[in-house]
């Protein structure tokens, strides 16, 4: 299924890495996500933007980014169109889903 979607999200690597991999880093993400900007150190990515949320795209793309890179931290949130709210979230060397509801009392 897939639908769209506003995501943000940020991974923190292990190792600063050389200006042509994090380039390399970049290419994989704007591949569903359009916006990306970095800390000065290189050890951070920062990515996100209006996306057409696809799940087997997106975990692809997030297990393809560990299976190249040392990722130490990383969190993907998302709001979809219809308001729900989840968010891929980086624990214990893979990408685990979560998803949550707003309820008002």
């Amino acid at each position: 299924m897939s639908y769209y979607a506003t995501a943000d999200g940020n991974i923190k690597l292990k190792n600063r890495l050389s200006e042509k991999r994090l380039e390399e880093l970049i290419d994989i993400l704007i591949e569903v996500f359009e916006d990306y900007d970095t800390e000065d150190d290189y050890q951070k990515v920062f990515f996100g933007g209006h996306i057409k949320y696809d799940d087997d795209i997106v975990l692809e793309l997030l297990s393809n980014v560990t299976d190249d890179y040392e990722i130490e931290e990383g969190e993907v949130d998302y709001i979809g169109e219809d308001s729900a709210l989840w968010r891929h979230i980086f624990i214990d060397g893979e990408w685990k889903e979560q998803s949550g509801k707003v309820v008002y009392t």
